[in-house]
């Protein structure tokens, strides 16, 4: 838009933002920095349009002269101009308050003529905060131009000498790069942290060589993120003027402001919380709506991305701060509150260790940290913050003892809370008191889901000292100071104060699918108090659960457990221990290949541990790959239907179960083959043994067929409840018939060198990943097996190849089959070998599984120390069949009942086949679950 004035009107200034033409006399407010001073309008007139480059350069220059030839001669382009144009006049006033015009509208401007990548610094924050300030409050802003002079700026660094005496530039060019970065979110906290780190180094080069620029500079990089954290028990009001704000600042003006935010964004994610259980229990027994469950979704993605963005804030503001040891102190705790806050909301709301690692508390720093604050503050020495330190730390701490789903960070905040040698206070009332606070209030969002009491009390009135000596005397102390506080705590009373009392919807449905644990504490003689812990029992119970002692917790808690018993998340499938149930075919579907109801009693059996990943028997895919009688299929609609029941009976289970798609190729059986009247198909004509048939080589048109098989099944599988499926491609069967060179002699592109006899399973695992998602497919192998007359010379470079072109892939998880197993018998197929080269050709990153005739002790070795490394599972077949109630005897030193390998293969018989019984200690539990109910 354009509006005419007259010649007495004077030209606006820069600040105002409009951009005058001297020869019209008119103004033009499209003078944003992304405005291309009207080139693209098609406009004629003197001043716009097709004015040549040197002529308006010329007006251009007598307005600017200084900064311009700079530009000029450096950038050469309009945007550029434009922008440093608006950072003149607009965000140098915008980004800092009164104190800081010195550093945006003096210092940086004075330096900005003599180095090309501060001015394409400060231009990229100038486009990026004008499309901030827009009305429009895009998720997404369109930060491409901004993106683009970044770049300019990277490349400008990159032809600075190597060794310069300037002490400002690179500084300022750091703090310039961590503001760009910040705006543009998570994806560049990687960048942002480096250049902090840079930084700091550059800060320490010149500790004693300072000057007022560094200095100022130095003080801006402090509080630059500053942002986000946890939250305390107190609730504090959010002043309006940040709540109005449209667009975050590049600073707070204190850590009371960021402390205020920090508070705002941690009531929404408890919000959240509530919701998101909330609706998880309404589809326990009603259809949530998908626009519900993504509304969901989408604000809880939103809000981690947000935490996400403020990663460092604190740490930058601890790095290059100049505060006193009390601010520091208080920057220090924010920055854990804000890592405690993610870990949190992950834990509450996906459940997974995983989303926890990939947020940043993987290690130990923060519990350590934070536990370290606990047992060296000094209450008579220490000036508090405006908050108490003590209520702020102590409830998070414990929450990470007693709630974290990360048994190493759990036993190192117990360890260092309970340190009697550095504290004697550790277990002081005041102690007890903010931890019965903070338990409350999680109990709350993550169990009931009620409303967060705004303006609960604290306690004021304790007793001086009381140790704390034993669990019981816990119990019996704070139920009773609770008993007289009623009025104080009402909340804690609302369901009555007996486990007889009748819990709520969701307590109910989480406390079977947690009779796992609660199963194990029978057997270890917990009392009943804990046997239905957390979910069954009065908040009072489940508050008083978290104050315990170190000594007398349980060794579930504190103990150096197996990593065989600890959660693994494999493909969206979350595993409380590392125990896989084996494909086993044992012949008990029906004569038209559907599964029967005596299977779907035999899977429900072995699915009794919540969180255990059945893999299924071998199905077959499809009429024309028959090559077993009695082996269940997925193509059929009355297959798909009754699978469709058996994978609902495990998922009410709480556990897993994927699918095994098997084709047997030259393994077929030949007389089904002859009645189908079917070939026998193989990669090449080589028999499996001497009395099999010749198997016909598969031509082009065959093999496309197959793959496409796989794919429908795959398809298949998914509508009958599986959580995924494993391609069979180990064992002497088709895939593995084509990979290894003992029965692929082919000439074509499915043979010959390793790519070649790769591509068919390759090409299988493409397919079904392409149908239904890369991590929703496994594969398995079988590197040293000579099963039906496989066993390549030199197996190494061939599985090398493939499991590192299936990791490429990014399929679920890879499963291995060790030397000592040959079908579904021990032998030595490989001597010394194992499968260790393909697990570390495979990786850390991912899940990886071995099968191989393993018990309870070789198993805990091979993931607490063979790979230790790895996320490793171990496949348990044989004993499976015997033992229903597998996980439970292992982790419980049961012993396990003998298998009988007489019934595996006898068609659709019950005997050997699900009248297996369970142990009396696995029983007893579940009937103790039972009663709590």
């Amino acid at each position: 838009m354009q509006v005419k004035l007259t010649r007495s009107t004077p030209l606006t200034s820069h600040a105002d933002w409009i951009d005058p033409c001297r020869i019209r006399k008119i103004k033009c407010d499209e003078a944003r920095p992304g405005c291309q001073r009207c080139i693209g309008t098609g406009r004629k007139c003197d001043g716009y349009g097709d004015t040549d480059s040197v002529t308006k350069q010329t007006l251009i220059i007598r307005e600017r002269p200084l900064i311009t030839r700079a530009l000029n001669h450096d950038l050469g382009v309009e945007l550029s101009l434009h922008a440093f144009d608006y950072y003149r006049g607009h965000v140098s006033h915008q980004v800092g308050d009164t104190i800081d015009s010195d550093f945006w509208g003096d210092l940086v401007l004075r330096l900005a003529p003599t180095d090309a990548a501060i001015r394409h610094a400060i231009s990229a924050i100038s486009l990026m905060y004008a499309e901030k300030t827009k009305d429009t409050r895009d998720i997404c802003p369109n930060y491409r131009p901004a993106i683009l002079e970044y770049n300019k700026a990277i490349l400008a660094v990159r032809s600075w000498p190597l060794a310069t005496e300037s002490r400002v530039k690179p500084l300022l060019v750091c703090l310039l790069f961590v503001c760009i970065e910040f705006m543009l979110g998570h994806e560049h906290q990687n960048a942002a942290k480096m250049h902090i780190l840079q930084g700091r180094r550059l800060l320490a080069n010149i500790k004693d060589r300072k000057t007022p620029e560094t200095d100022i500079i130095r003080q801006y990089l402090a509080p630059i993120y500053l942002r986000v954290a946890y939250v305390g028990n107190d609730r504090v009001e959010v002043p309006r003027h940040l709540l109005q704000m449209t667009t975050a600042p590049l600073k707070f003006a204190s850590l009371a402001d960021a402390r205020c935010v920090l508070y705002y964004l941690v009531d929404i994610g408890f919000t959240l919380i509530y919701k998101v259980k909330s609706c998880r229990s309404k589809g326990a027994n009603e259809e949530v709506s998908d626009t519900e469950e993504h509304t969901l979704q989408s604000r809880y993605k939103h809000l981690t991305r947000e935490l996400a963005n403020w990663r460092h804030a604190f740490e930058a503001y601890l790095a290059f701060s100049d505060l006193d040891g009390l601010d520091t102190r208080t920057a220090k705790l924010l920055t854990q509150r804000h890592c405690l806050m993610i870990v949190f909301l992950d834990s509450m709301i996906s459940g997974s260790d995983y989303v926890c690692d990939r947020n940043g508390l993987c290690d130990l720093s923060i519990a350590t940290d934070c536990a370290t604050f606990v047992v060296n503050y000094d209450n008579d020495n220490m000036q508090g913050p405006s908050f108490t330190f003590e209520s702020e730390v102590v409830g998070p701490v414990y929450w990470i003892a007693a709630k974290c789903r990360q048994p190493l960070i759990r036993r190192r905040a117990l360890g260092l809370l309970y340190e009697r040698e550095k504290t004697n206070r550790v277990e002081s009332l005041t102690m007890v008191r903010h931890t019965i606070a903070m338990a409350t209030r999680v109990i709350e969002i993550e169990e009931e889901g009620l409303e967060i009491s705004r303006g609960t009390k604290l306690i004021q009135d304790y007793p001086n000292k009381y140790e704390i000596i034993s669990r019981e005397e816990s119990c019996e102390w704070a139920e009773s100071f609770l008993t007289d506080q009623k009025e104080q705590w009402p909340v804690l009373w609302d369901l009555g104060s007996h486990c007889s009392d009748v819990p709520t919807k969701l307590a109910r449905i989480t406390a079977v699918r947690e009779q796992k644990e609660l199963a194990e504490g029978l057997a270890r003689g917990w009392p009943r108090e804990r046997l239905i812990w957390p979910y069954g029992i009065t908040k009072e119970r489940r508050v008083l659960s978290v104050v315990v002692k170190k000594h007398t917790a349980d060794d579930l808690w504190l103990d150096k457990m197996s990593k065989l018993f600890q959660p693994l998340e494999v493909a969206g499938c979350y595993l409380k221990h590392r125990m896989v149930m084996a494909p086993l075919t044992r012949f008990r579907a029906e004569d038209n290949y559907v599964p029967t109801d005596m299977m779907k009693e035999y899977y429900t059996q072995r699915a009794s541990v919540p969180g255990t990943l059945l893999i299924s028997e071998g199905t077959q895919i499809s009429e024309r790959t028959l090559g077993i009688r009695n082996v269940p299929g997925i193509w059929s609609p009355a297959q798909i239907a009754a699978w469709r029941e058996i994978t609902d009976a495990v998922h009410a289970k709480g556990s897993y179960i994927w699918c095994q798609l098997w084709v047997l190729g030259r393994a077929s059986n030949p007389t089904l083959r002859s009645e189908l009247g079917l070939d026998i198909l193989g990669p090449s004509p080589i028999a499996s043994s001497p009395d099999h048939p010749l198997p016909r080589e598969m031509s082009e048109a065959e093999i496309q067929e197959v793959i496409e098989d796989y794919r429908i099944a795959a398809r298949n599988a998914i509508e009958a409840g599986f959580d995924g499926v494993e391609i069979q491609g180990g064992g002497g069967y088709l895939p593995d018939q084509f990979l290894q060179d003992v029965t692929n002699k082919r000439t074509d592109r499915w043979g010959g060198s390793i790519e070649n006899r790769a591509r068919f399973p390759l090409e299988v695992v493409k397919a079904t990943a392409q149908e239904i998602g890369s991590s929703k497919v496994a594969m398995r192998l079988s590197p040293w097996s000579d099963f039906i007359g496989m066993g390549m010379d030199d197996p190494i470079p061939t599985f090398t190849y493939i499991v590192q072109q299936l990791r490429s892939l990014n399929i679920g998880f890879l499963d291995l089959i060790e030397a000592r197993i040959r079908g579904n018998d021990d032998a030595d197929c490989g001597g010394d070998n194992d499968v260790s080269f393909a697990v570390h050709a495979w990786g850390k990153e991912a899940p990886v599984m071995i099968s191989g005739g393993f018990n309870g002790e070789s198993a805990q070795k091979a993931v607490d120390e063979t790979y230790k490394d790895y996320k490793l599972a171990i496949v348990f077949g044989r004993h499976w069949t015997s033992n229903p109630d597998l996980p439970f005897r292992i982790k419980a030193k049961i012993p396990l009942a003998k298998y009988d390998r007489s019934t595996f293969y006898t068609p659709k018989s019950s005997k050997g086949y699900d009248d297996w019984a369970f142990s009396d200690e696995f029983l007893a539990s579940v009937a103790t679950i039972l009663t709590a109910k």
